[in-house]
């Protein structure tokens, strides 16, 4: 998937307002994240990974509904399955996952996430990055611009600012890097541990579904 082919001008306009909605909502994971915000950083990771999958979910000319699952990954898998096998699987797992937390009420005892800033700063910028790359839409001839394109051209610091990849250096040198450790842990009482510090160590493993806080039995 590289190039917008649809005739139908609706459908590219509806394409594109996913892909800018979905850059918005990347943006603020970013400053979030880069805040140290890093639950919220995950849930709005997650809805803009959402709406970049609808995006090529409609270059298909299908309408997946709801919020990100595994029914969603499937139908980009068919249509892009390179895609797909670009993407790190435990990343997509874990967006799904920290989804739950908009629904608090739902959430089930013993929920557990683990979130390092500088992993999951990478993480997102790399996924939207290889996403971003496969969409040229064109309109009467000429490639549409997208926010993401824009905010390129302008070196905007909003996406520039902590972004491995546009900085140039190794996303194993950055993720190993100071950072900041964040797990929460939802308890049989729907009590909320929570715990944040400064990790003296962090390996870059690629693993996104470590339990955040574990107790005892």
């Amino acid at each position: 998937m590289t190039t917008s082919k649809t005739s139908n001008q609706n459908n590219t306009l509806e394409i594109l307002s996913f892909l800018n909605l979905a850059f918005k909502d990347y943006i603020a994971a970013r400053i979030l994240i880069l805040n140290n915000q890093l639950l919220q950083g995950a849930v709005q990771a997650s809805t803009s990974i959402e709406k970049y999958f609808k995006a090529i979910d409609r270059m298909k000319g299908n309408r997946t509904g709801g919020h990100l699952k595994i029914a969603l990954l499937n139908q980009v898998k068919n249509y892009d399955p390179k895609l797909l096998d670009s993407l790190n699987n435990s990343f997509l797992e874990f967006l799904i996952k920290v989804y739950e937390l908009r629904y608090f009420d739902t959430v089930p005892t013993g929920f557990s996430v683990n979130i390092n800033s500088n992993q999951l700063l990478a993480e997102i910028d790399y996924t939207v990055s290889e996403i971003q790359k496969r969409f040229v839409l064109k309109a009467e001839g000429k490639v549409i611009e997208t926010l993401y394109d824009t905010f390129l051209r302008q070196n905007d610091p909003n996406l520039f600012r902590g972004n491995f990849l546009l900085q140039g250096q190794e996303k194993k040198e950055f993720v190993e890097g100071k950072s900041t450790q964040y797990g929460i842990l939802v308890t049989k009482d729907k009590s909320i541990l929570e715990v944040s510090y400064v990790p003296d160590k962090f390996s870059d493993d690629g693993d996104f579904l470590k339990p955040g806080i574990t107790v005892g039995k």
